[in-house]
């Protein structure tokens, strides 16, 4: 008769095998992708416990470790759909200890690689791209080309979240130029659909829905609805951009259906925003309110903690444009409170920001550059450049306001001089404009016409309505 241990290692087995089935089913796409989520629905509490039981013996028991590094190992990206990123990154530290012990090194690269993941999506990004060299390193080292190519499509996602559109392009280069020589092209669809996020960090909002629309060619050939709700998500953020808001909230529609219909929440409520959000931008702001409110009520009805921080963050916005300044600072700071609970510094960071605006519209520029001051060493930490620069050049904004125009021009040059080397021309305008009017306040027209002029050539680059704006300015009518 078996003893406890063994019948509960074969418990664990059994629950480690429904979970592979419930992947398998996931990733071939199609309708399958709903039936694995709904067998690992039915199974979930089961597994669950299934896996705390051989973590608890993980340490000591290397047949309890096999249990652990299968249960990460067979999950693969079902798990996703369902686990807090900081369940999964419990669930893979132990995965990874597990492979590492046993001496799995293609299973340790991969855990390495999901740990990456998840840690971008709590936003620490510069774990996740520590953990994705790691990992870049074992398949190399071991000569998985296919797993070099995806190791390389995740570092070209981190460093365009860092907001380092240059060096995510060279990744994504690297890793097309190996899924064309092994011939895996619904993989080639998704690397150009991931090339679209660099391109929107650069500002080349045309190019970038060219490529997200690459993507969803892809992900429908191939019937990945998961895919295909990722590219309809990026076309409606890139439309958003354009100016074409009716044809994002068309993207963004149908990006939300295949998320219901997957029952993916975590999907079903960052869409529901992107929609408020391109309902705010249309000027719809009851209608945009309306949607915030539905995704604030679905994620404390499921418990889902960042939905709710970012709901009540996007309600914030709602109150700021329609001036009801207290309001806005009340739901800023109870998602500050929540974001800070979770924790996401990512967000706190940028919760910190959105409340330094509220201060700097009640006539405190003090209290703003406090907030936005807390917010820069944040992102700086995180490595979030981008951000970075614009909460700099919110500084320069705030001293502007508190009139200390030197201070405002050292933090307006200092963005400035980021914004260059990250190639952000719309912005780098925006803010030759700032520093323009900043010499103005000094007295000095001559440095003041010749910054104007400089944004006036980009503007007429990029064919900006502001280049009109600006040409007045430069040569004001008789």
């Amino acid at each position: 008769m078996p003893d406890l241990r063994e019948a509960r290692l074969k418990h664990a087995m059994h629950y480690a095998s429904i979970l592979r089935a419930a992947s398998d089913l996931y990733q071939s796409g199609g309708d399958s992708i709903k039936q694995g989520l709904e067998l690992l629905d039915a199974e979930w509490g089961s597994i669950q416990a299934a896996h705390q039981w051989a973590e608890s013996l993980a340490e000591k028991d290397l047949d309890a470790a096999l249990v652990c590094d299968n249960y990460t190992g067979f999950g693969g990206l079902v798990l996703d759909m369902r686990q807090h990123p900081r369940q999964r990154i419990r669930w893979l530290k132990v995965g990874l200890d597990a492979s590492r012990r046993l001496g799995a090194r293609n299973s340790e690269a991969n855990h390495l690689n999901a740990l990456g993941l998840a840690c971008s999506d709590i936003g620490d990004m510069l774990e996740a791209t520590e953990l994705h060299r790691q990992a870049l390193r074992i398949f190399r080292e071991i000569g998985d080309r296919a797993n070099e190519a995806y190791v390389l499509n995740s570092l070209a996602g981190d460093y365009a979240r860092l907001h380092r559109p240059h060096e995510a392009l060279k990744f994504n280069e690297e890793a097309l130029a190996i899924v064309r020589e092994i011939g895996d092209i619904s993989f080639e669809a998704k690397c150009l659909g991931n090339m679209g996020n660099a391109f929107m960090m650069l500002g080349d909002l045309r190019k970038a829905a060219a490529l997200f629309d690459r993507g969803l060619q892809g992900a429908r050939a191939a019937s990945d609805r998961v895919e295909e709700g990722i590219w309809l998500a990026g076309l409606g953020n890139a439309h958003l951009g354009l100016g074409n808001t009716k044809a994002s909230v068309g993207f963004f529609e149908q990006c939300l259906a295949i998320e219901r219909d997957l029952g993916n929440l975590q999907g079903e409520i960052a869409t529901l925003n992107n929609l408020g959000n391109a309902y705010f931008v249309l000027g719809e702001t009851s209608r945009s309110a309306e949607i915030y409110e539905e995704s604030l009520s679905l994620s404390r009805e499921r418990g889902a903690r960042q939905g709710e921080a970012e709901a009540l963050g996007s309600l914030g916005n709602v109150y700021f444009q329609s001036g009801e300044l207290d309001k806005a600072r009340e739901h800023y700071e109870q998602a500050l409170a929540m974001f800070r609970e979770i924790p996401n510094e990512k967000d706190v960071a940028e919760a910190l920001g959105s409340l330094g605006n509220v201060f700097l519209k009640l006539g405190d520029p003090g209290g703003a550059i406090r907030l936005y001051e807390e917010a820069l060493t944040i992102v700086i930490k995180l490595g979030i450049r981008r951000s970075a620069l614009f909460l700099m050049a919110n500084i320069g904004g705030a001293h502007f306001t508190a009139g200390n125009m030197s201070l405002a021009l050292k933090a307006f040059q200092e963005a400035l001089i980021g914004l260059k080397e990250v190639g952000d021309r719309r912005n780098e305008a925006n803010i030759l404009l700032n520093i323009a009017l900043s010499f103005d306040r000094l007295g000095d027209p001559n440095h003041a016409k010749a910054n104007l002029v400089e944004a006036l050539k980009i503007w007429d680059d990029l064919g900006d309505p502001m280049a009109v704006t600006a040409r007045q300015m430069v040569n004001p009518p008789l």
